[in-house]
């Protein structure tokens, strides 16, 4: 019985290696070419859009274009990115606001005047993702 295995066994195996003996020789190298994408964020309340940008801005699987804010005091919230991606050695990242809506609440509005990462001034978001859209079309993902 014991030899019964071992010979199920050994012919399993054998024909494992007769299967993978044609992948053997043939490595592929396929290059990575890291995703386009634009995010819209309304960073400044919640911490989930701190969370989502450290991971992006940091993932070999994204080429993060541009970064845009939006809802409420867009100018902050976009102060509140140039100093989010200073602190993360990223700000070479353009950072642009769109249109602003009135005052909101926003609990992390110290973060935006904290630091010294600030631009002046901020770009249109919408100009910015039509010019993006038009340099790479269909190559872009925007996340919101």
């Amino acid at each position: 019985m014991i030899e019964d295995g071992r010979c199920t066994i050994s012919r399993f195996i054998l024909g494992l290696a007769i299967c993978a003996w044609p992948a053997l020789g043939q490595t592929q190298v396929v290059a990575h070419v890291p995703e386009k994408v634009i995010i819209d964020t309304d960073i400044g309340d919640d911490v989930d859009d701190a969370f989502a940008l450290a991971l992006a801005v940091k993932s070999p699987e994204l080429q993060v274009l541009g970064i845009t804010t939006t809802f409420g005091e867009t100018d902050v919230r976009a102060r509140i990115v140039d100093r989010f991606l200073g602190e993360v050695g990223r700000g070479e990242i353009p950072v642009l606001a769109g249109k602003a809506a009135g005052k909101t609440p926003m609990s992390q509005r110290r973060y935006a005047d904290g630091g010294h990462f600030a631009k002046p001034s901020h770009g249109d978001a919408a100009e910015f993702i039509l010019d993006q859209i038009r340099k790479y079309p269909n190559e872009i993902t925007l996340i919101a």
